[in-house]
């Protein structure tokens, strides 16, 4: 997922990414704020891990702990890409193919 889209340079000084874009600090932690991840989360924005997470871990990985982007997993434990993963996709401009999408008004 990090080669696909889930990637950026919010912890380094480097071009903003796509996924950069739509980061927003808000009271010092990284909320990710594309419109089908929040239609898909109340319409609120996703929970990033914050900058106290490290270097690699640090905005671009969820907060849930049992989603694929998460920044933990265990030995030999398999996830599967969720709704929410595949509308993060969706709202950096990838075309979700053979899957439903998200309506958002």
């Amino acid at each position: 997922m990090h080669d696909l889209a889930f990637t950026g340079n919010l912890d380094k000084n480097g071009a903003k990414t796509p996924f950069d874009s739509l980061v927003s600090i808000q009271n010092g932690l990284p909320l990710f704020t594309g419109k089908y991840a929040q239609a898909l989360n109340t319409n609120k924005p996703i929970d990033l891990e914050p900058a106290s997470a490290g270097n690699d871990s640090a905005y671009y990985h969820l907060t849930l702990s049992n989603d694929l982007m998460s920044d933990t997993f265990g030995k030999g434990e398999v996830r599967s890409i969720s709704a929410l993963n595949l509308a993060t996709l969706e709202d950096l401009g990838l075309a979700i193919v053979g899957v439903a999408t998200i309506a958002v008004v």
